[in-house]
């Protein structure tokens, strides 16, 4: 038993002994493997095996090739899902990204890098007639469609239209439009009033004929019971009012003219205007400045002393121009008011510190005076003080000293 099962060639009892025919033996099973590994033929062709059955060793009988006829138009009913469906479009590397992908992986030669470089330069001469092309067919900066360009010419036209009205009402709405044609033209119609009431024409009447044409001014008129006489003094009146009405359809006829001249003229009165009031400011800073000059001793010159001569101008300089609102801004105005108002409280501390020390200085002097040795302490000198003096200044220096003495309580 044991020899039987080290030696596969012995078969052991019992065991069913394979039956080896023409065709089945280990070499033909591996030709017939090593065959069905190989590639298959592309097309429509079935490939049928001529092999031997392995059990009876009986050949294979071959069947006829069959080769299937595409129909124009029709299917074999299998549902076909396209690769591209599936983003599956592999299509033949271009031969350049094939040479870059040979390079960086370091299979490229040396004699191909010329080729490489006639390929890189072909490549970037297309890339760069696609760009020309689509440049060429971009817009130009100033491009505008067709259907923008006509609303924009649209709002245009409304926006002239606006620009003119409002330019005619600002000029209608000028002082001078009004000296110039509604007062005179005001004028004109009370006069057309009185004179209807006096001659029995009604106001609404002298109202139309205002408001009409010269030819359905003569029909209202023929048709009221007025003598020649009234009727010509009615019509002078109308003519007058038909003249300013002219006038001022001229003046407004060129509102762009007349709007600049109105712009010229209130321009130039704004200047006037500002002169006059900084001929104002001025005059009313001098006389402040004359009034400060004389009662406040920190804006009064002291002779002899360039040093504060020259601040208290630059002071004088700065305030002035502040005044004028020159460099001024709210915070610098909040700064200088606020300042102004505590000079007041400081002129005063000033002034009483000034007087307490020209009083204290008086009394150190009279004690100096007082004191022995004239109040030079250690420094006093050892020569006699009266050896110069007459009788009488020794004898009031003496009393001076006795008196010092028994005040101090020495």
């Amino acid at each position: 038993m044991i020899a039987e099962a080290l030696n596969p060639a012995i078969p052991a009892p019992d065991a069913p002994v394979a039956v080896v025919t023409e065709g089945n033996t280990d070499a033909d099973v591996r030709a017939r493997f090593r065959q069905a590994m190989e590639p298959k033929p592309e097309g429509n062709v079935q490939d049928i095996s001529t092999a031997k059955n392995p059990v009876t060793g009986e050949a294979i009988v071959p069947k006829e090739k069959i080769t299937e006829k595409k129909v124009e138009g029709k299917t074999d009913g299998k549902t076909e899902i396209p690769d591209e469906f599936f983003g599956d479009t592999t299509k033949e590397p271009d031969e350049l990204d094939k040479i870059i992908g040979d390079v960086k992986s370091g299979k490229i030669t040396n004699k191909n890098f010329k080729h490489l470089a006639e390929l890189y330069d072909k490549r970037l001469e297309a890339k760069e007639k696609e760009l020309t092309d689509v440049r060429s067919k971009l817009p130009k900066d100033d491009y505008v469609p067709e259907k923008t360009a006509k609303q924009l010419e649209a709002l245009q036209k409304r926006r002239d239209e606006l620009e003119e009205l409002v330019n005619r009402k600002y000029v209608e709405e000028s002082p001078e439009f009004k000296e110039k044609f509604t007062t005179e033209r005001e004028a004109v119609v009370k006069g057309l009033n009185r004179l209807g009431k006096d001659l029995g024409v009604p106001e609404d009447v002298i109202h139309q004929l205002v408001n009409s044409s010269p030819k359905r001014q003569i029909e209202i008129l023929d048709g009221l019971d007025l003598s020649s006489n009234a009727s010509s003094r009615i019509n002078a009146l109308l003519e007058q009012h038909e003249q300013i009405n002219a006038k001022q359809a001229d003046y407004l006829s060129d509102w762009k003219a007349r709007k600049g001249e109105l712009e010229e003229h209130q321009r130039a009165a704004e200047d006037k205007e500002k002169v006059r009031i900084k001929g104002l400011y001025d005059k009313a800073f001098e006389d402040v400045l004359s009034d400060v000059t004389k009662s406040n001793p920190l804006f009064q010159e002291k002779a002899g002393n360039d040093n504060w001569n020259n601040q208290t101008k630059e002071l004088i300089e700065e305030a002035r121009k502040y005044f004028n609102a020159e460099n001024s801004t709210p915070h610098k105005d909040a700064e200088m008011f606020l300042a102004g108002v505590a000079a007041r409280r400081a002129v005063a501390m000033f002034e009483k510190a000034k007087d307490l020390y020209a009083s204290t200085k008086k009394e150190l002097d009279e004690l100096k005076a007082a004191g022995p040795g004239g109040g030079h302490g250690s420094e006093t000198s050892k020569e006699d003080p009266t050896k110069h003096m007459s009788p009488d200044e020794r004898a009031k220096y003496t009393f001076n000293q006795a008196q010092a003495t028994a005040r101090n309580g020495y």
